[in-house]
């Protein structure tokens, strides 16, 4: 009985450890290892950009002016849902209104996100850590005329220009802010900068610019964005 009460004993006093057996059949102690939950790598984020869009023909050259080019500025809303860290998808829509020489216009999109974050493999999600992603999908562009600093597009002016859809592509990096106080990171926020292909030689449905149609007869559209998105 007494070594059965020595046991109970020993158990209580020592609850916070496993025992093992050594070499010589001493006995080892153990902290018991504490169970931390993962934090989730699914969720859902959004966020918001600012973006510098060029709508042209035959000749572009970012940050100059080009006669067959508009360069303008505007705003996009992102939507998206990681899947995991090295998948994610998203959809956006933007609009333009800042600098507009000829062109207003439009978009949407809706991309897959291949992604990869350089994660700290014993630190996880628990710190800051970078992304690099590229972005496949499908989205849409609407330019409309406008009388802006080029009196002689007032021809166009309220017309549409060009109105497509295609295959889309683009790649970016982000840095994540990681809000520790949040187990499941429900308030970390990310910084981001990109570049994106929308719109390669689409058909214009109007005399474009007031040259010769038959060689001014597309438009494509490329777009840098700089923005953030916060994760729900």
């Amino acid at each position: 009985m007494k070594k059965i009460t020595l046991s109970m004993v020993s158990i209580l006093l020592m609850g916070g450890y496993s025992f093992a057996g050594g070499k010589n059949g001493t006995l080892l102690t153990v902290p018991i290892a504490q169970v931390q939950d993962e934090v989730p790598e699914d969720y859902f984020y959004g966020g918001v950009a600012l973006v510098y869009q060029c709508a042209y023909a035959k000749h572009h050259r970012w940050f100059q002016h080009a006669k067959t080019q508009d360069e303008i500025g505007g705003v996009e809303g992102i939507l998206g849902y990681n899947y995991n860290r090295y998948l994610a998808v998203e959809g956006r829509i933007h609009t333009t209104f800042i600098d507009r020489d000829f062109s207003e216009t439009y978009g949407w999109e809706i991309f897959l996100k291949p992604q990869y974050q350089f994660l700290d493999d014993e630190l996880g999600y628990n710190t800051d850590y970078y992304t690099v992603y590229g972005l496949l999908g499908y989205g849409g562009v609407h330019v409309d005329g406008y009388l802006g600093k080029e009196p002689g597009h007032i021809k166009n002016s309220g017309k549409t220009l060009m109105d497509d859809t295609s295959f889309q592509w683009g790649f970016g990096l982000s840095y994540t802010f990681v809000d520790e106080e949040d187990d499941d990171r429900s308030g970390d926020w990310s910084i981001f900068a990109e570049y994106n292909h929308l719109i390669p030689q689409a058909p214009v449905y109007t005399q474009l610019y007031g040259y010769d149609p038959t060689y001014y007869d597309e438009l494509s559209d490329e777009q840098l964005a700089v923005g953030f998105t916060y994760r729900f």
